[in-house]
């Protein structure tokens, strides 16, 4: 149990399980199992959802591998190490954003080739991404809180409320006051 909470503390960095966000969460539930003792069928439970998350996660980096363009697999796999990073750099500030630049250069790639990356390895570019990143989040705090529309948008990192409703009847198909 406190090998894994090392683990999960440390961010389990080399393919980055945070891109999964659930999976950690599992991860330390388990742990917390563990040490309070539950009973055998809950860890068991636990241990399956964990097991059918990373295999989901497995999946989709199989998937991604085998999209990306390159001659071989060794450089299709630092290819998608590096879009992994800049995708968990770009997950990790949804609110404040980051530029191409910053991205590409996560990735150590010039900014065209990082995109066409990106695209290859998850069927969409690094805006449309951070986009559904935001609007996941603007749902859910337009279903969980009494925010006003307004203050969900700032903190879903628009500053701008006419971008923050077209964005959002795009993901949606309704403005954010219609979704309550």
């Amino acid at each position: 149990a406190q090998a894994l909470r090392h683990a999960l503390d440390r961010g389990l960095s080399s393919l980055s399980l945070r891109s999964t966000p659930r999976l950690p969460q599992e991860l330390r539930k388990l742990a917390e199992a563990l040490t309070s003792g539950a009973d055998q069928l809950a860890l068991e439970e636990q241990v399956h959802c964990i097991s059918a998350l990373a295999f989901s996660f497995g999946h989709e980096l199989a998937q991604a591998l085998e999209r990306i363009d390159a001659a071989d697999k060794a450089t299709r796999g630092e290819r998608l190490r590096r879009v992994l990073r800049a995708r968990e750099l770009l997950r990790s500030r949804v609110t404040e954003g980051v530029s191409l630049a910053e991205l590409a250069a996560e990735a150590c790639m010039s900014e065209f080739h990082f995109i066409r990356t990106f695209r290859d390895a998850f069927g969409i570019t690094p805006a449309k991404y951070l986009e559904q990143l935001r609007m996941r989040q603007a749902q859910a705090l337009l279903q969980q809180t009494g925010l006003p529309v307004s203050e969900v948008a700032r903190r879903c990192g628009y500053t701008n409320m006419s971008a923050f409703g077209r964005a959002f009847r795009r993901a949606w198909g309704k403005p954010a006051r219609m979704l309550r």
